[in-house]
């Protein structure tokens, strides 16, 4: 989903340093810090699913955070970005 945002508006978006310079940028463009907590757990869950580092309840709160991350922020900027126009 990030990387849909990122196509739409026209930035790279082929490695993870694009990914995080995307948050970045939206996060500047929308004033809301929530996005980068929410994309932070996102990437724990990512390195969690090949080193298995976390406890039961920490991906728990991760995916709650997550699940509003890409609910409700980056699914609304998808809708609202030219790419879909």
């Amino acid at each position: 989903m990030v990387k849909n945002v990122a196509e739409a508006r026209g930035w790279p978006h082929d490695g993870h340093h694009h990914l995080w310079r995307t948050i970045d940028r939206l996060e500047e463009e929308t004033g809301d810090a929530e996005i980068q907590i929410g994309f932070a757990s996102a990437s724990a869950l990512h390195i969690n699913f090949y080193e298995g580092c976390l406890m039961v309840g920490d991906v728990a709160k991760h995916l709650d955070r997550v699940e509003d991350f890409l609910l409700l922020k980056i699914e609304t900027l998808n809708r609202t970005s030219s790419f879909y126009e």
